[in-house]
């Protein structure tokens, strides 16, 4: 999951996107896993609904902590 969330912010210095990655990468893992819990127990939206919201929630929380730094 870390690998993932530093590739959109290679563009920062390497140690604000290892903060980024390792700061988010248990959010986004909680947040994929409860979107299949979510399927799975008949929630009506698709997978892909979550997934997007996560995505647009993980970019807008590592923009935060880069403008942080």
């Amino acid at each position: 999951m870390a690998h993932m969330i530093r590739s959109p912010f290679r563009s920062a210095d390497e140690e604000t996107v290892g903060k980024i990655a390792e700061t988010l990468a248990p959010f986004g893992t909680a947040g994929h896993d409860g979107a299949f819990v979510t399927l799975r127990s008949g929630g009506g939206r698709p997978v892909s609904a979550w997934r997007d919201q996560l995505a647009d929630s993980l970019a807008a929380l590592g923009d935060a902590i880069a403008a942080a730094d």
